[in-house]
């Protein structure tokens, strides 16, 4: 065997090692990323606000990452141990809440608005209601309501808190929200993960 070939195969032998080191290193970190991940969404449990604390994350598990106080440090140390390859460009942080019972970080154009939901709920809504739409994820019912003077409908949200028989709202708005309190106790609605329309029964 000429010395040329040598060098040829030996070059292939290199490059083959490299490009299979590679490959386990890319695949077991995707893997442990996947772990964590699964990890921080489990630990994002909560009942209150107060049970939820921030961590110090990085990417990919997002800007702002706020998961269960009595997980913290468990959570902490599991995104201390990886090797970051991707940066962010994150918003500005408004806050967080608990909601549905998950620790959520809130930022600026999105998140729960409590106070102007409650304000919502104590408007008169006896105008006539076309539809009505229901968020399960952050517990919020849009009623579209119809606007004579503009000839459209107009969203207006609700908080849906059938816990609280709907405190703070006006008769009006508790109607129609203890309405579809009753369908979905009934069987009859099925709430999803996005936006579902509710049909009101007359």
């Amino acid at each position: 065997m000429t010395r040329n070939k040598k060098i040829i195969i030996l070059g292939i032998i290199v490059v083959s090692l490299i490009a299979v080191g590679f490959s386990v290193w890319f695949f077991t970190s995707d893997r442990k990323a996947n772990n964590i991940e699964r990890a921080i969404t489990e630990a994002q449990y909560c009942e209150v606000k107060s049970d939820c604390v921030q961590v110090e994350s990085k990417c990919p598990f997002g800007c702002h990452t706020f998961v269960n106080k009595k997980e913290a440090d468990r959570i902490q140390t599991l995104i201390d141990t990886y090797e970051s390859r991707c940066a962010y460009l994150c918003l500005e942080l408004k806050g967080y809440d608990c909601v549905n019972n998950k620790c959520k970080a809130l930022y600026s154009n999105e998140g729960i608005n409590r106070a102007e939901l409650l304000e919502n709920c104590t408007k008169d809504v006896s105008k006539r209601v076309d539809d009505t739409a229901f968020d399960s994820e952050n517990k919020i019912v849009t009623i579209y309501l119809w606007d004579e003077e503009s000839q459209d409908s107009i969203p207006l949200k609700l908080l849906y808190e059938p816990e609280t028989d709907f405190a703070g709202c006006s008769d009006s708005a508790k109607d129609i929200l203890r309405h579809i309190q009753e369908l979905d106790e009934e069987g009859k609605i099925e709430f999803k993960a996005e936006e579902e329309e509710i049909e009101l029964l007359e």
